[in-house]
């Protein structure tokens, strides 16, 4: 800015730059944005039932058995994988 100003304003463009900048970093430091602000109370505090189920979590995987095919129905080209 400064080399690209005529020589009689480079004060005066120097001072309103650096009043810009002292703005926006000002602005920038106290957290001030243009975006909405939302605010998330939680709700009030609700009356506890009188009867609270009990909730039982079990990680558990349940695979069925697989089904057996019958011998005569088999093909020949069928072979189980080797470890």
């Amino acid at each position: 800015m400064w080399t690209t100003t005529p020589t009689d304003g480079r004060t005066v463009a120097a001072a309103i730059a650096v009043l810009a900048w002292t703005i926006a970093s000002t602005l920038a430091l106290r957290g001030w944005s243009l975006r909405p602000v939302v605010n998330n109370y939680p709700a009030p505090a609700q009356p506890a039932p009188a009867f609270q189920p009990q909730i039982e979590i079990r990680p558990e995987i349940h695979l069925p058995a697989p089904a057996t095919a019958p011998c005569d129905d088999t093909p020949d080209n069928i072979r189980p994988f080797q470890r």
